[in-house]
C-alpha cells in the first residue's frame, strides 16, 4: 500500500494543474445544476415570503416610526433565506473559482522554475563554450557547437528553370539533426519567410534583426517568443520570460539583439538529399522578468 500511495502521490502532484482544471470545470457545472435544483424547490417560496413580509410592512401607517425598520427587516430577512437556499451552488462555485486559480499558480511556479533552469543552462553553456574556444579555437568551437561535420551529400540546385537536380559534394557544414537542439534554431525550407535566393534569406535576416531592435528599443524589452514570431518560428515556454532589456546606463546585456547567423547544409523532409540552410544562436540577456522585479526592488530600496 506504501508503493501504492507514493505512486499516486507522484501522479496526483505531476497532473496536479490538469487535475484542478477539471475539477473546477466539474464544480462549475455542478454549481449551475445544484442553484437551478434549488431555484425549482425554494424560489418561488422565498420571493412569496418577501412579497407578503413586505406587503405587511407597507400596510403600516406612514406615521409608524416602526414601517422603515420593519421593510428592513424585510428585505434583510430575504437576503438570509435566499443565502441560505443558495449556500451549495455557493461553496461549489467558490470551490471551482479555487480549483482554477490553483492551476494557474501552480503552472506559473513551473514556468517560473523553467525560465530560471534555462536562464542558468544558457550562462552556464555560454561560459563553456568561452573556455572551448580558448582551448580549441573559435572555429572548431564553432563546428562543435553547431554540430556541423564534413561531410559528402547530394545538394539539391535549382537552375534557371526552376528544375530541381541533385549535385554530389563535399561540404564541411553539413547538420543531420536540427530537430533536437535548445539554442540553435534552423531557418530552412519550409518556413513561411523561406526564399530560394540566399541573399534575400540573408537580408530577411538582417531586416527582422533590425526590427527586434527597434522593438527593443522602443518598448525597453522584448522577449525571445517575440522574435520567434519575426522569424516564422514556433513559441516555446522559456522564451516566454527570457529575452532582452535595454537600458543605456544599466545594461543588463548586450543592450541590442544580435543574431550568429552560420550557413549550414539540412536534409531535406522528403529525405532526399541536402539543401542549404542557416543555423541561428541568439544573445538572450536571460530572464527579463526577474530582473525587471530585481530592478524594481533595488528602486525601493533607495527611496527608503
Amino acid at each position: 500500500m506504501s508503493k501504492l500511495g507514493r505512486t499516486l502521490r507522484k501522479f496526483v502532484k505531476h497532473k496536479k494543474p490538469e487535475i484542478c482544471m477539471a475539477a473546477g470545470t466539474i464544480l462549475g457545472a455542478a454549481a449551475i445544476v445544484t442553484a437551478c435544483i434549488q431555484t425549482s424547490k425554494g424560489g418561488a417560496k422565498v420571493i412569496e415570503d418577501h412579497k407578503v413580509r413586505l406587503q405587511k410592512a407597507k400596510d403600516m401607517s406612514d406615521d409608524d416610526p416602526a414601517k422603515k425598520k420593519e421593510v428592513a427587516l424585510a428585505y434583510g430577512k430575504t437576503l438570509l433565506a435566499g443565502a441560505r437556499l443558495y449556500a451549495g451552488p455557493a461553496f461549489l462555485f467558490g470551490t471551482s473559482i479555487a480549483s482554477f486559480y490553483m492551476a494557474h499558480h501552480t503552472m506559473k511556479i513551473r514556468n517560473a522554475g523553467l525560465a530560471a533552469a534555462a536562464t542558468a543552462a544558457r550562462k552556464t553553456l555560454k561560459d563553456y563554450r568561452g573556455r572551448v574556444a580558448d582551448k580549441i579555437g573559435e572555429e572548431a568551437e564553432e563546428k562543435l557547437y553547431f554540430g556541423t561535420k564534413e561531410k559528402e551529400i547530394e545538394e539539391v540546385v535549382i537552375d534557371e528553370n526552376g528544375e530541381e537536380t541533385l549535385v554530389k559534394k563535399v561540404c564541411d557544414d553539413v547538420v543531420d539533426d536540427i530537430e533536437n537542439s535548445d539554442y540553435v534554431k534552423y531557418f530552412v525550407k519550409g518556413n513561411d519567410n523561406w526564399d530560394r535566393s540566399p541573399d534575400m534569406c540573408k537580408f530577411f535576416l538582417e531586416c527582422q534583426q533590425n526590427r527586434a531592435n527597434d522593438i527593443l528599443k522602443k518598448k525597453g524589452e522584448i522577449t525571445l517568443n517575440e522574435v520567434y514570431d519575426l522569424l516564422g518560428f514556433e513559441r516555446t515556454e522559456a522564451g516566454m520570460v527570457v529575452g532582452w532589456i535595454y537600458d543605456k546606463y544599466q545594461p543588463f546585456g548586450d543592450n541590442k539583439v544580435e543574431f550568429r547567423v552560420k550557413q549550414v547544409h539540412v536534409p531535406n523532409e522528403n529525405g532526399k538529399g541536402h539543401s542549404l540552410g542557416y543555423a541561428i544562436d541568439f544573445n538572450v540577456d536571460g530572464n527579463i522578468y526577474q530582473e525587471k522585479i530585481r530592478r524594481r526592488g533595488l528602486k525601493t530600496f533607495r527611496k527608503r
